[in-house]
């Protein structure tokens, strides 16, 4: 046998043996592992969010519109909750309870995506002119 023909042989095992290596090491990586997220998986994205009108006052109805990708479920404490994420908007009239501390809340088995989207800030007391 010429050395040719032996370095082949060699060369075709160590190549084999890389491969498979290789393969083993790219399962190993890329498998889930316990306490960890699965491979790809994500948090909802909140791709746009606003208020149709904006500005808007309180005592006015106002619909949010949203766009979110990955999301199991929507919320919108504290005016709605467990909405179908697909629905993109949700009206509802402006009080200063429903606008004070207003969030949204797009969920998936992965986690949870808040965004604070209007907080009612208390005006001071206006003062009549002395007469």
């Amino acid at each position: 046998m010429s050395k040719r023909a032996n370095f082949s042989w060699w060369w075709r095992v160590a190549s084999f043996a890389a491969i498979v290596v290789s393969a083993i090491g790219a399962i190993v990586i890329f498998s889930e592992r316990e306490g960890e997220p699965e491979w790809g998986a994500r948090e909802p994205e909140v791709v746009d969010i606003r208020f149709e009108p904006d500005p808007f006052s309180v005592g006015a109805r106002v619909t949010l519109v949203w766009e979110v990708r990955g999301a199991e479920s929507v919320s919108i404490p504290p005016v709605a909750d467990g909405l179908e994420p697909d629905l993109g908007q949700y009206t509802f009239v402006a009080t200063r309870e429903s606008v004070d501390n207003l969030r949204f809340v797009a969920s998936n088995q992965h986690g949870r995506v808040e965004l604070v989207l209007a907080t009612f800030e208390h005006e001071p007391a206006r003062q009549t002119p002395a007469l």
